[in-house]
């Protein structure tokens, strides 16, 4: 609801009060037929408002306007036919018995239906409900009793006379109902314009109609045409609620406003009551049977509300108590398995690290290795009831007092708080041999592996950030070491990790700062000695470290991302470079592509634009990949390898000989070089299985077509047996070390008048 609502309720309000106003000044001094006139204009506007709200509103509305649609029709054609007497000069109809009643009946079952989507949820909502309208009805009959029925029934005057004390009595039991109809309709009224309004028509209908009863009984003031005015506010106010916003049921949100009518506003009539029946009393001395009668079912119905108002209150704060625990354990573990969150694990260890504390506390740091498959094979379901059992096995496993917590995805943390150094390895070795245990699912049997960091708390005294970073440290330095063991966290560990960390950070950097350098280590001829290429191989400079190798930089570049775009870059300078050297016979650069360019999408067009930005021959260019950046995704790989092919440029496999399927990569895939891992070649001539490897590469791919080039030659005697294995292509330090740009031009010049050692 917005805020205009309301606003709009009593604007509309303050405009039928004007309307009203004028009109009694009018019927003032106009004759009789003109108050009967207007009264009947305001019903059939009512009646029209009704009718197109019952047509246009939700099927569950709709009766609630259709029924007051029939109620005004009634008290509109009750008018009317007071309307025709008075034309005609004498009564067709008792107007008394017609229309009054008439209207009465409409406003009281119109007023019930009202109440009811706004009624309370629940039973005992409903039971405090009635309980209100029993103590707001006995309350109010009291002084309607005292005040116009019984002076009605014991009248001996004109007026008893006239036959119309019935009437009179009814009339005050009626309008007694209406604003007991009104004041209940207050109670829920709270921030609903439709309820205030038609609740604010019902007092003004019922404040009509008691004062017409006391002018007929006590005056000879002409009431038709005296109180005309309020009747036809009483018309408008009731006309204008379907045209404001009705809500739908349920309890009232707390409030002033709700406090003053859903809970003082029942007390504000049995006061009153009570208040006249004994200044009654006082005044006569004489006790009613009827006002007894009342004043003890009103005395119930207060008694009766109050104990249930004790009881919903007791309910409510044992409802709010229990969800206060219930949010503060959601606030204090993971919902998935129970277990401390990181907060309350940091304030755990906080605690135990505390001098004078008594504790010597150990951390353990666990990540398990593999739950991506299963996540990815088994489905996310298998994955969380995976993540359930771990924690049920690492609960196992720890002793009263300590703590296990999930930090987060498939991370947990263990404090142990009383542990030494060969207490935490063997809890780290029963941890790793628990959770290798497959786990049954409903997917399928899930296994994962684990790596365990571990810190000890000696020395992290009021520092539990450092301890839980050093155990981080050593829990990656567990993967980096192959996953599935533990490690813990010294000295050295800690500064080559922080080292590490370091380097990343400025790495980002780096490309920007221009400290990225390109060596070009040469590929020779076996057979001549002359160099017919060289591979492009990336060092940074750093501006304090020196030149650091791709090995101390690598790594971080590929797990932030930043492989694709540094591949870029060493294709551009790569080939600008080779382009200076394109007059050699045959002169070729190799690039090393790294599997997430290749997986990026983006390689082709790096490559063409690399070419077209250089002038290069694609010719010219060979991209080296390893096993690895084909392994995921072959098909694709297959796709981007013959688009290249296309273009002209050559593609080797990095390190063959290594992985399990390079046979069927050169099967499958357009390769045009391979590159014996160095691994052989340092083994030629002390390991016959080694040379027996090499001879089979380099005959399958003589077979193939295929050039071969042997990585790692350091020696003249690995060099001569490659020769005698017919080994076309070599590279190593034997040859040359990488070299800068400008060194590696001078070898070229030199290398048209020299030969290959011998």
């Amino acid at each position: 609801m917005t805020r205009a609502e309301p606003l709009t309720g009593v604007r509309y309000a303050a405009g039928a009060v004007a309307a009203a106003v004028l009109y009694q000044i009018a019927v003032l001094f106009l004759p009789a037929t003109f108050a009967q006139a207007g009264l009947c204009a305001a019903l059939a506007g009512g009646l029209i408002t009704y009718t197109l709200a019952a047509m246009r509103r939700r099927s569950g509305r709709r009766w609630l306007w259709a029924v007051g649609a029939i109620g005004l029709a009634l008290w509109l054609g009750s008018n009317l036919l007071m309307l025709a007497g008075l034309l005609a000069g004498h009564e067709l109809v008792p107007v008394a018995v017609v229309a009054l009643p008439t209207m009465m009946t409409f406003v009281c079952a119109f007023g019930a239906l009202l109440m009811l989507p706004t009624a309370p949820a629940g039973w005992a909502g409903k039971l405090r409900m009635t309980l209100d309208g029993v103590q707001i009805s006995t309350a109010l009959l009291m002084p309607g009793w005292i005040l116009a029925v019984e002076p009605a029934l014991h009248d001996t005057g004109a007026f008893a006379a006239s036959g119309r004390s019935v009437v009179t009595i009814a009339y005050t039991i009626g309008s007694l109902a209406v604003l007991a109809v009104a004041l209940l309709l207050f109670s829920g009224a709270q921030g609903q314009p439709a309820l205030g309004l038609f609740s604010g028509a019902l007092s003004l209908a019922a404040c009509y109609n008691l004062a017409a009863t006391y002018l007929e009984i006590n005056t000879a003031v002409d009431v038709d045409r005296t109180l005309a005015g309020l009747l036809v506010l009483v018309v408008l106010l009731i006309a204008g609620t379907p045209g404001l916003p009705l809500a739908t049921g349920g309890d009232t949100a707390w409030s002033p406003r709700t406090i003053v009518g859903g809970w003082v506003m029942p007390y504000l009539p049995a006061i009153a009551g009570l208040t006249i029946s004994l200044a009654h009393v006082l005044g006569t001395g004489i006790i009613d049977l009827v006002v007894v009668v009342l004043t003890t079912l009103m005395i119930g119905a207060i008694l009766a509300r109050q104990a249930l108002t004790l009881w919903m209150t007791s309910r409510l704060t044992a409802e709010l108590t229990e969800q206060r625990q219930r949010l503060a354990h959601q606030a204090a573990h993971d919902p998935l398995t129970g277990l401390a969150n990181r907060s309350v694990f940091a304030e755990r260890l906080a605690a135990a690290l505390t001098p004078g504390s008594g504790y010597t506390p150990a951390l353990l740091m666990v990540d398990l290795d593999g739950f991506k498959n299963v996540n990815d094979t088994l489905g996310h379901g298998a994955g969380d009831t995976l993540l359930v059992a771990v924690s049920e096995r690492l609960c196992a496993l720890t002793r009263a007092g300590d703590t296990v917590a999930r930090l987060g995805g498939d991370e947990f943390a263990l404090l142990i708080m009383e542990s030494s150094a060969e207490e935490a390895a063997g809890l780290a070795g029963r941890l790793l041999a628990a959770l290798t245990r497959p786990v049954r699912t409903d997917g399928g049997d899930a296994s994962v592996g684990a790596s365990i960091g571990i810190t000890l708390g000696d020395g992290y005294a009021d520092d539990p950030g450092r301890m839980l970073r050093d155990a981080d440290l050593a829990l990656y330095a567990a993967k980096a070491d192959g996953k599935g063991r533990y490690r813990f966290a010294d000295a050295a560990l800690i500064a080559e990790s922080l080292n590490r960390m370091e380097l990343d950070g400025e790495l980002r950097s780096a490309l920007a700062r221009g400290e990225l350098r390109i060596h070009y280590q040469p590929v020779v001829d076996l057979d001549t000695g002359r160099v017919t290429g060289a591979e492009a191989l990336l060092r940074w400079q750093h501006p304090q470290r020196g030149l650091l190798p791709p090995a101390m930089f690598l790594p971080a570049a590929e797990a932030n991302g930043l492989l694709p775009e540094i591949d870029r870059w060493v294709l551009h300078q790569a080939s600008r470079q080779a382009l200076e050297w394109q007059g050699e016979n045959g002169f070729s650069v190799s690039v090393n592509v790294s599997a997430g360019h290749v997986l990026a999408g983006r390689l082709v067009h790096d490559v063409r634009q690399a070419l077209f930005d250089s002038g290069l021959p694609a010719s010219r260019l060979i991209l080296e990949l390893t096993e690895t950046s084909l392994l995921y995704d072959l098909d694709g790989a297959a796709v981007t390898l013959t688009e290249l092919a296309d273009m002209g440029v050559r593609v080797a496999l990095d390190d063959f000989g290594t992985g399990y399927a390079s046979l069927s990569y050169l099967q499958n895939l357009p390769i045009h070089a391979i590159k014996i891992d160095r691994s052989f070649v340092q083994r030629l001539g002390d390991d016959s299985t080694s040379s027996a490897v090499t001879q089979a590469l380099v005959n399958l791919a003589e077979t193939l077509g295929i050039s071969q080039i042997a990585e790692g030659v350091e020696t003249p005697d690995q060099l001569d047996r490659l020769r005698g294995l017919q080994c076309a292509f070599g590279q190593g330090f034997f040859f040359s070390s990488p070299l800068p740009p400008e060194e590696l031009t001078k070898v070229l010049a030199d290398d048209r008048a020299t030969t290959s050692p011998t």
